[in-house]
C-alpha cells in the first residue's frame, strides 16, 4: 500500500511538473504612451491587446502574460522600454510604439536583442529601413499621403495643407503635395502648425489636408470652422479616440483616412464589445493593435521563440497563408511593411462614424521611399546666367541668426550642401527661396527650399536703413 502511495505521488508530481511546463507563461510586451497627450491612444492600444490575450487564453492551450511600459511618447521612454523588454528572455515580441520617433528610437535595441516589434500605427517611411525585427501593420506615409492626394484632387482644386512639423506630419505633407501637384492641383498654402499660426490662408481653399496628430487636428478643425469651414481631409490622426470624441458633436465636412471598414460585421462586433467594456470606442489604433496581438498569438502555433515569431511574420503570404485580421488581409514586404488595402471613411456630422468606405486602386503595390546614399560634398559651382540673383546695393549684408536642418533629412541622415537663392526682407525674414546648386538627391530640393523659408537673418542695410535683398546663400547639412 505504501509503495502504491509512493507511485501515485510520483505520478502526481510528474503530472504537475509536466502541466506546469505546458502552462508556463509566454510574455508579450506592450510599449505605448500611457501618460501625456497621447495617453488615450496608448490606452486604446493596451486595452485592445489585453482583449486579444484574454480571448486567446480563454480559448485554451495558451498562457500569455502581458508586460506593459509607458513610453511617455518620448525617445528616452522608448529606449527604457525596449531595453527592459529586450533583456527579458521570456518576452517573445512587443506591440509598439504609437509615435514614429519612439518606434525609431527603440529599433536598434529590438534588433540587438532579436526581439520582434510590431507597431500598430507608426507610419514614417524611415521605419522601412529600421531593421529585420521591426514590423508595422499600417501603410506608410508615402502610401497614405498619395492615397489621400488621389482622393483629394478634382478639377481646378485649390488645396491647402496644414501639418505637424515633425516626422509624422512632414512625411505626409511631402507625399501628399507631390501627388496633388502631379495631378494638376494648385497648393495655395502649406502651413506648419503651431498655436500662434495664422490659418486664414487655408480658409479659402476648396479642401484642406490636415496631417496632424489627434490633439492638433482638433485645434485645426476648430479654427477652420471659424474660417468659413472649408472641406477637410484628414490623415489617420483623425481616426483616433481623441479626435473622434471631439468629433461626436463637432464634426462637419470632414473625411479621414481610416483602417476600419464599418460595413464589416466583425469590426463592428469588436468595437461594440470594446465600448461596452470601457465606455468609449477604441479608435483605429485599438483595432489595429488587436490585429497586431493576434498576429503574435497566431505565430505561437509554429513556435514559441523570438526567431519563430519573426519567421512566421516574414513568411505570411509566402510559405504561409496571409493573416486575416479585423482590418483586412495582412502580409509583409521585405522591409516589414504591411501590404494591404485601406478604405477612406466619412465622419458624419454629430456621429463621427464611417458611412462609406472606398479603396483606391485595390491591390496596388505600396511604394517605399528610397533612401539615397549620401554623396560626398563637392564645392558649389560658380553661379552663371539667369541663376545669378539680381543685385541690390547694400553696405552691410544680411547675417544669419537661425538656420535649421530639415528634420525629414536629418532623420534619414542625409547630408548635403549647396546654394539657395534667398530673398530677405527688411525684417530679416526669408520671403522667397529657390534652389540654385545642390549635391543632394533631386527629391530633397523642395524640402530644403521649404526649410529655408524658416531661416532668420538680420536684414541687409544701406546707409543704416534695412533693405530687401536677394542673395546666393551657401548651406551645408551634416550629422555631427
Amino acid at each position: 500500500m505504501r509503495e502504491m502511495i509512493k507511485f501515485i505521488g510520483g505520478v502526481f508530481l510528474f503530472s504537475s511538473l509536466f502541466s506546469s511546463a505546458e502552462l508556463k507563461a509566454l510574455k508579450m510586451g506592450v510599449a505605448v504612451p500611457l501618460s501625456g497627450e497621447f495617453a488615450l491612444e496608448g490606452r486604446s492600444i493596451l486595452r485592445s491587446v489585453e482583449m486579444a490575450v484574454e480571448d486567446a487564453n480563454r480559448a485554451g492551450g495558451k498562457n500569455i502574460e502581458l508586460v506593459s511600459y509607458d513610453d511617455r511618447s518620448s525617445v528616452s521612454g522608448a529606449i527604457e522600454a525596449a531595453e527592459a523588454l529586450g533583456s527579458d528572455d521570456e518576452v517573445i515580441a512587443v506591440i509598439g510604439h504609437y509615435n514614429e520617433w519612439c518606434t525609431q528610437a527603440s529599433a536598434p535595441i529590438c534588433n540587438k536583442y532579436k526581439l520582434v516589434a510590431v507597431s500598430p500605427i507608426s507610419i514614417s517611411s524611415l521605419l522601412s529601413e529600421s531593421g529585420p525585427y521591426m514590423f508595422r501593420i499600417c501603410p506608410n506615409d508615402e502610401y497614405q499621403g498619395r492615397f489621400i492626394g488621389r482622393y483629394a484632387v478634382k478639377e481646378n482644386n485649390n488645396i491647402a495643407i496644414i501639418y505637424d512639423d515633425n516626422l509624422y506630419g512632414q512625411g505626409l505633407k511631402y507625399f501628399f503635395t507631390k501627388e496633388v501637384k502631379t495631378r494638376g492641383a494648385n497648393v495655395i498654402a502649406s502651413i506648419p502648425y503651431s498655436i500662434e499660426t495664422d490659418l486664414s490662408p487655408a480658409g479659402v481653399a476648396d479642401v484642406v489636408f490636415i496631417a496632424c496628430a489627434p490633439p492638433t487636428a482638433v485645434n485645426v478643425c476648430k479654427a477652420l470652422i471659424g474660417l468659413g469651414n472649408p472641406y477637410k481631409l484628414g490623415s489617420d490622426g483623425m481616426s483616433t479616440p481623441t479626435f473622434k470624441n471631439w468629433a461626436r458633436s463637432n464634426a462637419s465636412r470632414i473625411e479621414c483616412f481610416t483602417y476600419l471598414d464599418t460595413t464589416i460585421q466583425k469590426i463592428n462586433a469588436f468595437i461594440d464589445r470594446y465600448e461596452a467594456r470601457y465606455g468609449i470606442p477604441p479608435g483605429d489604433c485599438g483595432v489595429l493593435a488587436y490585429d497586431a496581438a493576434n498576429l503574435i498569438i497566431s505565430s505561437l502555433e509554429v513556435g514559441k521563440t523570438r526567431e519563430s515569431v519573426r519567421d512566421y511574420l516574414t513568411n505570411l503570404g509566402r510559405k504561409r497563408e496571409p493573416f486575416k485580421g479585423l482590418t483586412g488581409v495582412i502580409t509583409f514586404n521585405a522591409n516589414g511593411d504591411a501590404v494591404r488595402n485601406t478604405p477612406i471613411g466619412k465622419i458624419v456630422e454629430e456621429k463621427a462614424t464611417v458611412r462609406r468606405a472606398v479603396a483606391l486602386e485595390p491591390g496596388v503595390e505600396k511604394p517605399q521611399l528610397p533612401l539615397p546614399a549620401v554623396k560626398e560634398e563637392t564645392k558649389p559651382e560658380e553661379l552663371v546666367g539667369s541663376e545669378t540673383p539680381e543685385f541690390v546695393p547694400y553696405d552691410e549684408p544680411p547675417h544669419l541668426k537661425k538656420m535649421t536642418y530639415p528634420e525629414y533629412l536629418r532623420q534619414r541622415q542625409i547630408e548635403c550642401s549647396g546654394i539657395v537663392s534667398l530673398t530677405i526682407d527688411t525684417n530679416g525674414a526669408v520671403v522667397k527661396a529657390k534652389m540654385l546648386r545642390s549635391n543632394a538627391p533631386d527629391w530633397t530640393n523642395d524640402i530644403i527650399v521649404e526649410e529655408a523659408l524658416k531661416w532668420k537673418f538680420s536684414p541687409a542695410t544701406q546707409r543704416d536703413k534695412p533693405v530687401k535683398v536677394t542673395v546666393a546663400f551657401p548651406f551645408k547639412f551634416e550629422i555631427k
